[in-house]
């Protein structure tokens, strides 16, 4: 991940970047909309190095935030209160915050600092390609132009066809000149609704099953954090002990997802 500086171009440095990602647009219309499409986008940046861990944090302050230091493997943390097509643009307007070595907290919102400006910009052209979106669009509606105030029931059907949120959806089209230049910011309130998970109303009592405890963490630490602090463990650079306290896990539980995270490297080997 070379550095990258706000006098870049956010479009050309997010092309740059999709070619390292090594993640096609045509494999990404591919994916499983929602959790699915944030889990493989999760593995491949994994696989470059870089940790993502899932967060409950309050919604209405803080969407994620990153981390990055000579002294620490760059990380991002997204908040597990958003849907999952929503922590994929997260994700990357984090990964943007780590190109500009700036760490920085995500909101959605478009006028704010240069900085989160930049990374709002970056991460909607990394996750909607210029050219290919206008191509698209053209082909399905005819109208699309800054005189459009596009239906948000479209924008729902472009933002699953693209395996985006409904906001990152609606702030490509306004910055492409594709909707009405004031799109997003007329209907922020209910785009954003449809971003955070919607809470039962009356939470049935559920039974847990066996290792249920070991799924969730290791959901929320990511398989590349929980193989770190398991390597520790196994060559005696941390005690079961202050790797299990790490994890917030018993003895017996941190057995268990050893168990888990061993079974998923069988997977993705086989």
């Amino acid at each position: 991940m070379p550095p990258t500086s706000l006098n870049d171009d956010p479009e050309s440095s997010a092309a740059k970047e999709r070619e390292q990602v090594g993640v096609t647009l045509e494999t990404q219309l591919r994916w499983q909309p929602g959790d699915v499409s944030f889990n493989r986008w999760r593995t491949s940046l994994e696989e470059m190095g870089i940790l993502v861990l899932l967060k409950r944090m309050p919604w209405e302050d803080c969407r994620g935030f990153s981390l990055i230091d000579t002294n620490l493997i760059p990380t991002i943390v997204v908040n597990s209160e958003d849907t999952g097509a929503a922590r994929i643009f997260t994700l990357f307007h984090e990964y943007g915050h780590l190109m500009l070595r700036n760490a920085g907290i995500c909101k959605l919102t478009p006028n704010s600092s240069n900085t989160e400006r930049w990374c709002n910009l970056f991460a909607s052209a990394f996750l909607l390609p210029s050219a290919d979106l206008t191509s698209y669009i053209n082909s399905v509606n005819k109208l699309a132009g800054t005189n459009y105030d596009w239906p948000l029931a479209d924008v729902y059907k472009l933002a699953v066809h693209f395996r985006v949120s409904r906001s990152v959806m609606a702030l490509r089209l306004q910055r492409l000149g594709l909707a009405i230049p004031s799109y997003y910011e007329t209907h922020k309130g209910e785009l954003n609704s449809f971003d955070q998970k919607p809470k039962p109303v009356n939470p049935p009592r559920i039974q847990r099953p066996p290792g249920w405890k070991q799924k969730r963490k290791l959901r929320e630490v990511g398989n590349a954090a929980a193989t770190i602090i398991l390597n520790a463990w196994k060559e005696d650079l941390a005690n079961p002990t202050e790797a299990a306290d790490i994890l917030n896990l018993s003895l017996d539980e941190l057995h268990g997802l050893r168990e888990q995270t061993e079974a998923q490297h069988v997977r993705k080997a086989s």
